[in-house]
């Protein structure tokens, strides 16, 4: 049998009408479309995300840390709290926000896993893995060029994602856009930077970027 994997993002924002076919292909495995036709997803994997409790978590690490908010479990603890502590803390955090927003029937059918807002060596990767991608979409539109960001610029926009986990690397990828992907399109569209060149992003100040 054919295995099919579905993705919803943040089911949070998602219609009552879909949480209601959704309940049904859990409890039932099927649906039935308005044409008569059954429509099984026996060999399905679905998967949602969403940011319940996101905003808690943010507020419950700042707390732990005295304003300033720790990332990933490495990050360092007061004497009286361990990783685990404060992993058991945000997974209840997280499944009441959860349960308030769902309701019991509904998360008795699902596998929830809390995911911790990602620390800074995750988000120097996604920001690797972006400009990469960047570079990518120049090639692909005819005007490969080279992209050199340096640290300071590096660091500016982790830092940005790191002051906000509730969006983090949400946050980052939309920094990423505003910073430095749109200027360079402007920068092509006026035939300012053209094919071969290198682009050096760097960081006048950060009232002026």
């Amino acid at each position: 049998a054919y295995l099919s994997i579905f993705l919803i993002d943040e089911m949070g924002r998602a219609h009552k009408t879909l949480e209601n076919i959704l309940f049904k292909i859990l409890d039932e495995g099927e649906i039935v479309s308005k044409r008569g036709k059954k429509i099984s997803f026996i060999n399905s994997f679905i998967f949602l995300t969403s940011n319940e409790g996101s905003e808690e978590i943010a507020d419950l690490l700042r707390e732990r840390s005295g304003g300033k908010v720790r990332m990933g479990i490495q990050s360092q603890k007061s004497k009286t709290d361990s990783p685990r502590d404060e992993d058991k803390e945000i997974y209840q955090t997280t499944m009441d926000a959860v349960q308030k927003r769902y309701g019991t029937p509904f998360l008795n059918r699902v596998k929830v896993v809390v995911a911790r807002p990602l620390n800074k060596d995750l988000l120097h990767g996604v920001l690797r893995i972006q400009i990469g991608e960047l570079h990518e979409r120049f090639v692909n539109q005819g005007c490969p060029i080279v992209i050199k960001i340096s640290k300071r610029v590096k660091e500016f926009l982790v830092q940005e994602s790191l002051d906000k986990p509730e969006e983090n690397a949400a946050l980052l990828i939309e920094k990423i856009k505003n910073y430095v992907e749109e200027k360079l399109v402007l920068f092509v569209v006026t035939e300012q930077i053209k094919e071969g060149h290198v682009i050096a992003v760097t960081l006048k100040s950060r009232s002026n970027k």
